[in-house]
């Protein structure tokens, strides 16, 4: 893998802040991620720098330098499209470039390239590893996982995304990380699952976890589901299932999160129903239930645990292909047009994980895709009905019944989307609501 030395694979707002460092008399390297995958023939994303001037120094040299980790000697220097974060080693009494590239975490990302000259300082052997497509952590695997146990996350990730095989040494380095996993910030547990969610196939980093005890610590929900048998394929655990819908999905992550997670309630409602709860439809709610209570804990926006709630909730099953027009309308009710078409790509991808036939599975994408086409009413503010036309019509007040009114009307057009005009719902709500008014 041939190093390039004139720097132009780097955005120009990099080399700017290299150029500058470099000019004021430092040292200044290109490190980590970015390196890595340049190296790779990736596109790089994540821009880190290193150099010899202290953070104190770049905070008078740049407009925006934020503190992230001064006392750690690490600042994020602000710039058009995002952040470079720098490790500033003059903030760091004695600590060498090769020192700073011992703490980090797998070979492959402890090298460093000078500015502008391009000499690589690779001191362990990282490019040997990435040649070999190997994830092998720096000198020591027991105290890089002790010092960071997110670092298995980690791992996991890169075996799948660079499709990577793990030193057996540094495998083994692993169970000094699992106690820790716990104290791991919940924003970088959910910030790595994200990630490994997003992989082409999830379902090998996901099962790594789960054998070498990871999963248990950060998704205990989903390893528990390993025991539990599926009952449209008894064959199969409910883990299994879960998995192979996750590989079977498109990239769109609520898909996957919802994917990961759907099966879970099922596991939950058999015990309630052996213990003299409920079982049944109510699997579903049961494991929307319990996906709000993972992303919650791993800090997730409002809006993204909505919408795989919703996903989860209104799931269908592949069954769905046997469905009614109208069954199928009542059963996506209340899901905004995103969240239909996450329904949609979550039971295609769910068929297909069960080995449904193709044919049957045509069929459902058909009748999806003609049901979507339709645009049909699925929420009650579809309604060419406001609650004032309910008031005005029907000589009510405001209150509960107006809302009562507005559902039942809804319910109706869900079963007949051609009722959905104004003049047919004032005689349809007349005919079934007219003596609500009368004294």
């Amino acid at each position: 893998m041939p190093v390039r030395t004139d720097f132009d694979f780097v955005p120009h707002e990099v080399r700017a802040i290299l150029s500058a460092v470099h000019g004021a008399g430092f040292q200044v390297w290109l490190v980590g991620g970015a390196l890595r995958d340049f190296f790779l023939g990736l596109p790089p994303k994540d821009w880190d720098l290193a150099t010899t001037a202290s953070g104190e120094t770049l905070m008078g040299m740049f407009p925006k330098v934020i503190p992230v980790g001064l006392q750690h000697g690490t600042v994020t220097v602000h710039r058009e499209g995002g952040g470079v974060e720098v490790t500033c080693l003059g903030s760091l009494e004695g600590l060498s470039l090769e020192e700073d590239l011992e703490r980090r975490d797998f070979t492959f990302n402890a090298m460093a390239l000078l500015y502008p000259t391009g000499e690589l300082l690779d001191p362990f052997m990282g490019m040997r590893d990435l040649q070999g497509r190997t994830v092998r952590a720096v000198v020591n695997p027991h105290r890089r996982f002790r010092e960071d146990p997110a670092r298995i996350l980690r791992a996991a990730r890169f075996m799948e995304s660079l499709q990577f095989k793990m030193d057996p040494r540094t495998r083994a380095g692993v169970p000094s990380g699992l106690p820790g996993l716990g104290e791991v910030a919940a924003e970088r547990v959910r910030d790595e699952m994200l990630r490994i969610l997003s992989a082409r196939k999830a379902s090998r980093a996901l099962d790594w976890l789960r054998r070498v005890g990871a999963l248990d610590r950060v998704m205990p929900e989903l390893a528990e589901s390993y025991q539990k048998r599926g009952s449209s394929r008894p064959h199969m655990s409910l883990y299994e299932q879960s998995l192979l819908t996750v590989d079977m999905c498109p990239c769109p992550l609520p898909v996957r999160l919802a994917a990961v997670m759907g099966q879970l309630g099922k596991g939950r409602t058999r015990r309630m129903a052996r213990g003299g709860g409920r079982a049944g439809e109510d699997w579903r709610q049961e494991g929307a239930r319990m996906a709000v209570k993972i992303m919650e804990r791993w800090r997730m926006p409002k809006r993204d645990i909505k919408r795989v709630e919703a996903v989860i909730a209104r799931q269908l099953t592949p069954q769905a292909v046997y469905w009614s027009r109208p069954r199928m309308r009542k059963a996506l009710a209340r899901l905004e047009r995103e969240e239909v078409q996450d329904v949609m790509d979550l039971v295609l991808a769910r068929a297909a994980a069960l080995k449904r036939h193709e044919r049957e599975r045509r069929a459902l994408r058909e009748k999806m895709k003609n049901l979507l086409e339709s645009d049909p009413p699925l929420r009650t503010r579809d309604l060419r009905l406001t609650g004032q036309d309910v008031m005005r019509l029907l000589n009510l007040k405001p209150g509960p019944m107006v809302g009562k009114v507005l559902q039942k009307m809804h319910e109706q057009v869900l079963k007949n989307p051609s009722l959905n005009h104004p003049e047919h719902l004032e005689i349809l709500m007349k005919k079934m609501f007219l003596k609500v008014s009368a004294p």
